[in-house]
């Protein structure tokens, strides 16, 4: 489907800009979720006093049960944060995947 308000100089953009809207989602959502895993490893740092550089930290650091939350606080997978970015990325990336299959056989 052409759209010739979207036309620079006479050329149709080589991307929808829908696709770069879901584009957009499902980087907004993965940067969200990268933000989370860096504060988290701030705070091993910083609060728990692990050294990135022994073995022994890095183990600890690995443990799912060693936690940087406070007790009694839901996972990070049950708050409304990682609920939100998890979301922005399944529809951002469903939108990129069903918007290439449609430019796939639409020719």
């Amino acid at each position: 489907m052409e759209v010739p308000a979207l036309a620079i100089n006479g050329v149709t953009p080589v991307l929808s800009p829908i696709l770069l809207l879901f584009l957009g989602i499902a980087l907004a959502g993965a940067s969200m979720l990268i933000a989370s895993l860096l504060k988290r490893n701030l705070l091993l740092v910083t609060q728990k006093r692990l050294s990135p550089t022994r073995a022994d930290d890095l183990q600890k650091a690995g443990d799912p049960t060693f936690y940087t939350r406070p007790a009694g606080t839901p996972r990070f997978f049950e708050t409304g944060y990682a609920r939100l970015a998890v979301g922005l990325v399944s529809v951002g990336s469903t939108g990129v995947m069903a918007m290439l299959l449609w430019a796939l056989f639409s020719g």
